[in-house]
Parts: C-alpha cells; structure tokens; sequence
C-alpha cells in the first residue's frame, strides 16, 4: 500500500497554514479544473440545494445518511453530529455516518477535480471521501486523518477526479469516524478561497450533443433514403445516419432512392415539396417541417421533388 503525505490549506483566523496528512492510499492532484459541474454554498439545514450546476445536469441536494442528526447553526455550513467514536473507517460506512452530493445530467462529462472546505469541532478526526459514477461501487477519492478542529478549517483543491469519465450519474459520500464526542460537530463550510463563496466544487469537462443537420427528414418505414443517389443537380446525395440529411441547399430539383418511404418529416426551410407527386403539407406543429402519409412498399423507388425553398 502506497502512503503519501498531501498537502491542504488550514485556515486559522485570516492565517493559512500547510498541513500534511498522511494518508492510505495515494490521491494524486488534479492539473486543471475545468468547467463547474455543480457547487454547494453550504447552508444549515435537512438539506442543502446545489448552487451551481452546469449545462444538462441536475444537480442533487446536499444531505445525511441515517446515522447522523442534522445541527442548525446559521453561518457555519452544512453540519452534523452523531459520527462514530471507533478509529475505523469501515465503522464509520457500516453506521451510515455520511454526508452526500451528487447529480445527473443527459450528457456524459468527464470529470477533473473538486475542492472542499471543512472543519471539525469535537467531531470525527479522520474523514474520507468515496465516489460512484454510474451506479458503480464506491470508490475512495480522498482521505484526511487529521481534520482540522474549530476555528481551524481545511480548504483541499484539486482532488483528482479525472479517472472518471463519461459520467451520468456522481454520488459523493464523506464518511467521518474517530469522534471524541458523539455529539460532536463536522461542517462542510463557505469559504471565500475557491471562488468568492462556495465550499465545495466539482469540476469536469463535456462535448455537447451534436444535433441533426439543420435539414433533414425521418422516415418511419425505416427506409431513409439509405440508397439514395445525388440529387438531379449533381449535388451529394444524403447521409445515412439517423436523422437523413438532405445534402444542403437545394431548389427545383429531384431525389431518387431505390427505397419505400412513408410517414415522411421533413425538417428544413421549404416552401413546396412531393413525395411521389404528393404534394407534402406543413404540419402546424413547427416552422419549416412538413409531413406526408403515402403508401409503398419494398422495391418501390421513391422520388423526393423541391419545386421551392431550399432544404
């Protein structure tokens, strides 16, 4: 097993001082930080909500596993009591004495880092930090044995997080043991070191969703036009991926596909087009998309005119 020393920032009144903890297992640092994936300014309370999240994430409160109690102190954070006394981590998860955070999103991010701010008073003097992405086991990201005692607070940056990529799902949970006193307190705490306010930032990076083309059609037959050949001007005939581009602008022109089509969409900025001699009909739905029902069948070849607009 691999020990390190880590170094952390504990803030003693405007003094900041280093302080190495050793540690279990090594927690390499983060380079860069990237993107706010969320962030908490921990408030007192059951829970409490993210303050940031980013783009296509739903962000998770900030909450207590069942064995520990809720402390209301307005200024100092989201604190708790009740953390175990015994000097075991896996004491502390078989309790549940955890406090988690976490969100989803709709598109995969990669993560890189977090920061946290903490303190104990009287609470647990060791700490460690797991994480599951996707469902996944919890996995240590983080550990500290020796957690700084009020009015001492720790300010950690760049955990590393950026083994874990494309990530939908994050549950953090901080486990506490080793507390002289059951009703001892632990906060994650506001700090203005990260960025003026909050005590705790998850950040990662994302590609966002590439959209359909800005023109073209779907095809409930399933047919897409798949074999299609250019268009009568020459022009590129259409992708086959699952939106069927219609290949850019195009006027007065005619497509040809050795395949049936029904249930027609076409998505793009037209005037006046046929299926098949059908004249396709705006469907009241949105702008510029148009639809038409026709009845084919296999081996039919399928002729999509534009007589105006482009698409």
């Amino acid at each position: 097993m691999n020990r390190v020393f880590l170094s952390r920032a504990v803030v003693v009144g405007s003094a900041i001082v280093l302080v190495a903890g050793i540690l279990g297992t090594t927690f390499p640092a983060a380079t860069a930080s990237g993107e706010v994936i969320l962030a908490y300014e921990p408030i007192s309370g059951i829970v409490s909500p993210p303050s940031i999240v980013g783009a296509d994430v739903s962000g998770m409160p900030m909450m207590r596993g069942p064995g520990l109690t809720p402390v209301e102190i307005p200024g100092h954070g989201f604190m708790s009591s009740g953390f175990t006394p015994i000097r075991s981590p896996i004491a502390s998860e078989a309790a549940e004495d955890y406090v988690s955070w976490g969100f989803e999103s709709t598109v995969p991010w990669d993560l890189a880092a977090m920061d946290i701010a903490y303190f104990s008073a009287s609470g647990p003097g060791a700490i460690h930090i797991s994480l599951s992405v996707n469902g996944g086991p919890f996995e240590w990201v983080y550990m500290d044995h020796v957690v700084p005692q009020f009015p001492q607070r720790a300010e950690v940056t760049n955990i590393d997080l950026s083994t874990y990529t494309d990530v939908v799902y994050a549950e953090f949970r901080l486990y506490g043991w080793a507390a002289p006193d059951p009703n001892g307190l632990f906060s994650i705490c506001p700090t203005t070191t990260f960025d003026g306010v909050n005590g705790l930032i998850v950040y990662g990076s994302y590609e966002p969703p590439v959209g359909p083309p800005e023109s073209y059609w779907t095809n409930s037959a399933g047919g897409l036009f798949a074999d299609a050949g250019p268009w009568s001007d020459g022009g590129p005939g259409p992708s086959t991926d699952a939106h069927c581009s219609l290949g850019g602008a195009r006027s007065g022109v005619t497509l040809d596909a050795d395949a049936y089509c029904q249930d027609l969409v076409v998505h793009g900025d037209a005037v006046s087009m046929a299926l098949n001699g059908h004249l396709l009909h705006s469907t009241g739905v949105e702008d510029d998309r148009w639809s038409i029902s026709v009845t084919g069948w296999p081996g039919q070849t399928s002729r999509l005119t534009v007589t105006a607009g482009n698409v």
